[in-house]
C-alpha cells in the first residue's frame, strides 16, 4: 500500500470515528486554502514546507499533492525544500527526500 493510499484509508477511520472534529477541521482547511492575499499555490507551499520541518509524513503527502494539484513545478517545490532542509538540517532532508519522490511521480 502506498504513502496515499495509507492516508486515504486513516482519513476514512477518521471520519467514521470522529466526525465531528472531522468536519470542522475539514471547514477550517477550506476555509485556509483557497485564493486570498496568498494564492492557493503559495500556501500549499507554505504547507509543506511546514509538513516537512515537523516531519509529519502525512502532511508531506497531502500538501505535496496538493502543490502539485494547485500548479507547482518540480523547480518550485525543489527551491522551497532547499529552504525547509537550511533552517532544518538532516531531519528536514530526509523528510524532503520522501517530498521531491512523491512531486516526481506526480508530475509525469
Amino acid at each position: 500500500m502506498d504513502s496515499k493510499e495509507v492516508l486515504a484509508q486513516q482519513s476514512k477511520l477518521f471520519r467514521e470515528n470522529l466526525p465531528g472534529v472531522t468536519e470542522n477541521f475539514s471547514d477550517l482547511c477550506g476555509t485556509v486554502f483557497k485564493d486570498g492575499k496568498l494564492s492557493l499555490k503559495e500556501k500549499e507551499l507554505i504547507a509543506l514546507a511546514i509538513a516537512i520541518t515537523v516531519k509529519c509524513e502525512g502532511c508531506i503527502v497531502h500538501h505535496t499533492t496538493g502543490c502539485v494539484e494547485a500548479g507547482c513545478t518540480m523547480e518550485e517545490i525543489s527551491e522551497m525544500i532547499g529552504v525547509c532542509v537550511a533552517m532544518g538540517g538532516g531531519p528536514s532532508k530526509t523528510f524532503a527526500g520522501k517530498a521531491l519522490q512523491l512531486a516526481e511521480e506526480l508530475l509525469k
